[in-house]
């Protein structure tokens, strides 16, 4: 069988909504072979299930970083002078942890940051660039956390009641990529109460208590759009559109 338009879906994140098996088998039902996903992260789609039932399963990488990062940087200003707002603190000098430095949004986030003469630790999530016993030792002294990393089982609900404990300066979290569960809400609550937490931002608005706490930022998960961004998006996506396009199935 040759793949035509009537066989490709395209599917663009929406809040809230995940991806189970009954979708996958509705759009079985529906013939359709190949699932093009509008997004850069695939979380939120059961990629490897798809791909185990017979869907093609593709994705839109269109550069996201661009935007997300200078972004990420802004989400930390915004936090910064709406805690201490007659004072903010100074960066230069400060220590920043970036969660997935090895990935394009944390390269960036890290350029940022020494440019303002913050001191970064890059920690990779796959720990092949450094250990979990560096990243204790750097959560004494941290005043900033990055989160770069993507959503996945060994990301989820990152840090533990041991790492908040060992937050000595009341850092401020920011969550660039804007996935909220890469930090438990609930427990970054009790620690937000006790100032363990100076902060905590994301690009993303939770269902959730901490959306009005005076301590927290969220925005709508607007970092990517950018004009050049949305640009881009468009382009890969009919680019990958017209790759599956006569593909044999």
């Amino acid at each position: 069988m040759i793949i035509e338009s009537k066989h490709i879906e395209l599917i663009y994140r929406i809040k809230g909504k995940n991806y189970k098996e009954s979708d996958l088998k509705k759009l079985k039902r529906l013939g359709k072979k190949a699932i093009l996903l509008c997004s850069t992260g695939t979380d939120h789609f059961p990629v490897k299930q798809a791909e185990k039932m017979g869907f093609i399963v593709k994705n839109v990488y269109y550069e996201s970083e661009r935007g997300v990062s200078p972004f990420g940087f802004k989400l930390l200003d915004d936090l910064n002078r709406k805690l201490f707002a007659q004072y903010p603190f100074e960066y230069e000098g400060k220590e920043a942890i970036i969660i997935g430095s090895e990935g394009h949004i944390g390269k960036k986030i890290s350029k940022i940051c020494r440019g303002y003469g913050i001191k970064v630790y890059g920690h990779d999530v796959k720990k092949k660039l450094s250990t979990r016993k560096k990243l204790e030792e750097k959560l004494r002294t941290a005043k900033i956390i990055f989160l770069c990393c993507d959503l996945n089982a060994s990301t989820k609900n990152y840090f533990t009641t041991t790492d908040y404990l060992l937050m000595q300066n009341s850092p401020l979290i920011i969550n660039v990529v804007g996935r909220l569960e890469l930090i438990s809400l609930n427990q970054l609550g009790k620690y937000l109460f006790t100032g363990t937490v100076g902060g905590y931002a994301c690009d993303e608005i939770p269902r959730h208590p901490l959306k009005n706490h005076k301590n927290c930022l969220f925005t709508n998960h607007i970092a990517w759009k950018t004009s050049e961004g949305v640009l881009r998006r468009l382009e890969c996506e009919a680019k990958e559109y017209n790759k599956l396009l006569g593909l044999k199935v």
